[in-house]
């Protein structure tokens, strides 16, 4: 009577293991699969490996096996003997391996939530231009986070990134490349409330005559302009030099404002000299208009 005994020798998973029994699929893109579980019997090795893709919020993992004596390149075969699957199926349910699996569920799940997060924190930012100083802060420290978080990744999160087709360096560029907008943005804020009037002050008193004149309802508000006007009656003359006006253009641009138009206006004034009374003189007056640089 022939014996049905099977001696499987179990192989322990260890950083040394993993790297030389993974093998790459070609499916979309090249995928990795390494090992949670794998034993041998004579001349070949069975396992059980991830491909760190979640299904359902669980880890896909497939059964197959290979010659023991394998080269770097070897062959994997996915027909696997029906006595051999029913025993990876047992074995998955174990306590040893329920953890691993748990343990790598857990980083993958939250990778991809961070990545995910990450995505939509960019749309939003690209898509919402009226920014507060203090959510442009809480953005900007929350981008920096993800920074630190995306530059300490381990060996196992960045190959679980190749997987799923997000290249490690071109993940942290797109964290620096958002942080430097939201950088200027920062600046930007920052400057304007320093030099430039505040204009999301609701307790300030209205003049309410001139929004009745200008048919502008009485409880509209400023908070965000887009545009400044500032207007100058400079000298004797009324002309505003090319000296101060660059001197004018280049501070407010500095502070958050681009020269979006200048135009003068012929005023007309009654002007005395030396006790002389002379009617109908007129004068330059300089008007300069501002608009707010967004990034």
């Amino acid at each position: 009577m022939s014996s049905d005994i099977v001696v499987r020798k179990v192989i322990d998973i260890n950083d040394e293991v993993i790297d030389e029994y993974s093998f790459t699929l070609e499916e979309k893109e090249e995928v990795i699969y390494d090992p949670i579980y794998l034993y041998e019997i004579k001349d070949m090795v069975y396992g059980a490996f991830v491909n760190y893709i979640l299904d359902n919020k669980h880890l896909n993992i497939i059964f197959c096996s290979f010659s023991k004596e394998h080269g770097s390149d070897f062959d994997v075969s996915f027909d696997v003997c029906e006595r051999e699957v029913e025993y990876l199926k047992r074995v998955l349910k174990s306590d040893e391996v329920k953890k691993r699996i748990k343990d790598l569920e857990k980083v993958v799940l939250r990778l991809s939530y961070d990545i995910r997060e990450f995505n939509e924190d960019i749309e939003k930012f690209s898509v919402d231009k009226n920014y507060s100083q203090e959510k442009i802060n809480k953005l900007y420290k929350h981008f920096r986070e993800l920074r630190d978080d995306f530059s300490n990744l381990s060996l196992l999160e960045t190959k679980i990134l190749s997987n799923w087709g997000v290249d490690y360096t071109t993940l942290v560029e797109r964290v620096d490349n958002v942080l430097d907008k939201i950088g200027n943005k920062k600046f930007t804020l920052e400057k304007r409330g320093e030099v430039l009037p505040y204009y999301d002050d609701k307790n300030k008193e209205l003049d309410k005559d001139i929004y009745d004149e200008l048919g502008i309802p009485r409880d509209y508000q400023t908070i965000n302009p887009q545009f400044l006007v500032k207007s100058f009656v400079d000298e004797v003359n009324g002309g505003l030099s090319s000296y101060k006006l660059e001197l004018l253009i280049n501070y407010y641009y500095e502070n958050g404002w681009k020269l979006y138009k200048v135009f003068t206006n012929t005023l007309g004034i009654d002007k005395s000299m030396n006790g002389f009374h002379f009617p109908n003189e007129s004068i330059e007056q300089t008007v300069v208009i501002f608009e707010r640089i967004d990034e």
